[in-house]
């Protein structure tokens, strides 16, 4: 049997203790000694208390941190997005309008709204075609504007 000197015993820490402190020290992901300061800590309920209090700050803030960015992410997505698309429908536009401006068109005016609709033909009567075409469609109009007026 080996013999201990008083200043060895004082330094042993008992079993139940040492288990605690481990058990911090995977809990915390961190080295010895700082469990061992978090279970000194625990031994003071002032100290305690700080440290919970500033380790929830830390939690609050990281988690706040985390939603801020996300939600700054998410609105720089749907701006990006709400851009596409604004450009997508601008450059749809362009390209209509240099189709008609380009082409012989036909163009009756819906009967529900008067805007026009536009309808193409490159016959070499074209007049002709159009009074006819003009005197066939003058009741017609856009499907959603039918589905407008059939509501009312």
């Amino acid at each position: 049997m080996q013999r201990t000197s008083k200043l060895e015993e004082k330094l042993k820490i008992p079993h139940a203790l040492k288990i605690k402190i481990l058990g911090i020290q995977v809990e915390n992901n961190t080295d010895w000694i700082s469990a061992c300061e978090i279970a000194a800590t625990m031994l003071d309920p002032e100290k305690e208390k700080r440290r919970i209090t500033n380790e929830a700050r830390h939690l609050m803030n990281s988690e706040m941190m985390k939603q801020l960015n996300h939600a700054k992410a998410t609105v720089a997505q749907n701006a990006r997005e709400d851009v596409r698309e604004e450009a997508e429908e601008a450059a749809r536009q362009t390209v209509a309008e240099e189709v008609r401006a380009n082409e012989d068109n036909f163009r009756v005016p819906c009967k529900i709204c008067g805007k026009l609709m536009y309808l193409n033909n490159r016959d070499t009567n074209w007049e002709a075609i159009k009074n006819s075409l003009n005197e066939g469609f003058k009741g017609w109009g856009h499907v959603a504007c039918h589905e407008k007026s059939s509501v009312r």
